[in-house]
């Protein structure tokens, strides 16, 4: 009775272990579904930094351009009168915001 057991024991225990393994391939730490998450992730880092450098790369220019020795008067000018919101003189602003709320109260009858 042992021997003829012995066999079927062998191959149930071969089974098990090949779907052991194979489950483990797919879910597993390292396995399958694991590495399409991590193959997700790094193209989202990927794409993060590439924003990241462009927007460095845009600070760069914006600090050269206020450097001593490249310093443009007109983007700082505009950059002053845009951070405290006043006006050149002899120059007309037109504040859309204010003008639409006036104009759609009294469109009204």
């Amino acid at each position: 009775m042992t021997s003829s057991s012995r066999p079927g024991a062998l191959s149930f225990g071969l089974s098990a272990l090949i779907v052991y393994l194979a489950l483990n391939a797919v879910s597993g730490r390292q396995g399958l579904i694991s590495y399409v998450h991590i193959q997700q992730r790094e193209h989202a880092l990927l794409a993060e930094r590439d924003e990241l450098a462009a927007e460095s790369a845009d600070l760069r220019t914006r600090i050269r351009a206020l450097a001593d020795s490249t310093l443009d008067l007109d983007a700082l000018e505009e950059q002053a009168r845009r951070q405290i919101g006043a006006a050149a003189p002899g120059e007309i602003v037109f504040d859309l915001a204010q003008n639409t709320t006036q104009n759609a109260t009294a469109g009204t009858p």
